[in-house]
C-alpha cells in the first residue's frame, strides 16, 4: 500500500537519503524535515501514515510532543537509533513507538518494517467484529471497545492483540508474536515484553488479560470486566 511518510533527520545523511529513496521506490510519498519543530507541526496538521525519527539527530522531544491526552502517540512512529544504543530503544518502546531500528540497517528490512506498521493501520473490515471478552477491534484505526469501554491502541498494539485474538486463547509463541508485530524478529529481545506490558496496561479493567507462558510465549485469558 502507498502511504504518506514523514522522515525527521538530517538531509545530509546519506543513509537516510538512501532509505527515503527505497521507500519512494516502494510507492510511498516521503516528506523530509531537518527541523524537529517544523516536523511536529506538520504531523499535527496532516497526520501522516508514519513518522520516522532519527534519534541521534532529533532526540525524543518530537515524540514526546506528539503524545495525545491519553498518552498515545498521534501517529505511528518508527525510530532510528545509534549503533548499540539499547537505552534509547527501551525508552522509545516505553513511549509507545511502533518499532526501533539501530544503525547500520538493511534498507530491505526497514522497508518491510514500515510495511508491517502500515499493515497494522490498514486491516480489512472483515477482521472487525465482536471477539471474546466483549472486545470489538477495528484494525484499520486501532479503535477498541471492551464491554463498551473505548480504548485506543497503537499500530503495534493492534497487531499484537489481533494475533492473540486469532488464537482464541491458545498460546502465541514469542517469536511468532514478534514476527506478526514487526514483520521480523526485533534486535532487542526486550521489545516484545515492553510492547506486551503497554498492551496489558490498556486492557486493565476489561476482563481480558495477556498472560505470560513462562519461557514460551503469551496467551489471552478472558474473565469478567471490573
Amino acid at each position: 500500500m502507498s502511504a504518506n511518510l514523514v522522515v525527521l533527520g538530517s538531509d545530509e545523511d546519506l543513509a537516510l537519503r538512501a532509505l527515503g529513496a527505497a521507500l519512494g521506490r516502494n510507492g510511498h510519498t516521503v516528506r523530509w524535515f531537518a527541523d524537529p519543530a517544523l516536523a511536529v507541526g506538520f504531523v499535527r496538521d496532516v497526520r501522516p501514515d508514519l513518522l520516522v525519527v532519527d534519534l541521534p539527530h532529533a532526540g525524543f522531544d518530537p515524540c514526546r510532543s506528539l503524545l495525545g491526552p491519553s498518552g498515545e502517540l498521534l501517529v505511528p512512529v518508527l525510530v532510528l537509533t545509534a549503533p548499540g544504543d539499547d537505552v534509547s530503544r527501551v525508552v522509545a518502546f516505553e513511549l509507545g513507538v511502533d518499532d526501533a531500528v539501530s544503525r547500520p540497517w538493511s534498507e530491505a528490512e526497514l522497508v518491510l518494517r514500515v510495511r508491517a506498521i502500515l499493515r497494522g493501520r490498514g486491516g480489512t473490515a472483515s477482521s472487525r467484529g465482536d471477539r471474546p471478552g466483549g472486545l470489538v477491534l477495528d484494525p484499520r484505526t486501532g479503535q477498541l471497545r471492551a464491554h463498551g469501554r473505548p480504548l485506543v491502541l497503537s499500530a503495534l498494539e493492534t497487531r499484537l492483540l489481533t494475533h492473540l485474538l486469532t488464537l482464541q486463547g491458545a498460546m502465541a509463541a514469542r517469536d511468532d508474536l514478534a514476527r506478526s508485530a514487526w514483520g521480523a524478529l526485533p534486535r532487542d529481545p526486550r521489545a516484545v515484553d515492553t510492547a506486551v506490558k503497554r498492551l496489558r496496561q490498556k486492557l486493565v479493567g476489561t476482563g481480558v488479560e495477556v498472560r505470560t507462558v513462562r519461557g514460551s510465549g503469551f496467551r489471552l485469558e478472558v474473565g469478567s470486566a471490573e
